[in-house]
């Protein structure tokens, strides 16, 4: 049975309600990334780039022109990009590192799909 895209949108509906929560939580687990490998060797490359995925993560709003929908997805895509490179270059030293911030670019694609949907909806119909 396929699914059409306004479906896709009341299913995800939800993404509106746990938005904030969601987030919270992954920036506490980015802070705990960061204060477990300041810990370990310091103040380091893996840091800074921790700290970029967190300023990515605060300007959002900035580069997606104020969520606009295709910018929005758009933003989404770059944002994986950037969050999977720094998780890349993680991996060698900080496996449980890496797993722990994965749930971010699970989340993303949660996002993706649902913006993706009302962009079909809004655009397509």
């Amino acid at each position: 049975m396929k699914a059409t895209a306004q479906e896709v949108v009341d299913k995800l509906g939800w993404i509106n309600n746990v938005l904030r929560y969601v987030w919270l939580g992954l920036f506490l687990l980015m802070a705990l990334a960061i204060f477990f490998i300041y810990s370990r060797i310091g103040w380091s490359k893996e840091i800074i780039r921790l700290m970029a995925v967190i300023a990515a993560t605060f300007s959002y709003p900035i580069y997606t022109l104020g969520f606009k929908l295709i910018a929005s997805l758009i933003g989404n895509i770059l944002y994986i990009v950037l969050v999977s490179w720094v998780l890349s270059t993680l991996w060698k030293e900080f496996p449980a590192i890496v797993y722990m911030l994965s749930p971010i670019i699970a989340w993303v694609q949660i996002a993706s799909a649902y913006a993706g949907a009302r962009m079909i909806v809004k655009y397509f119909r």
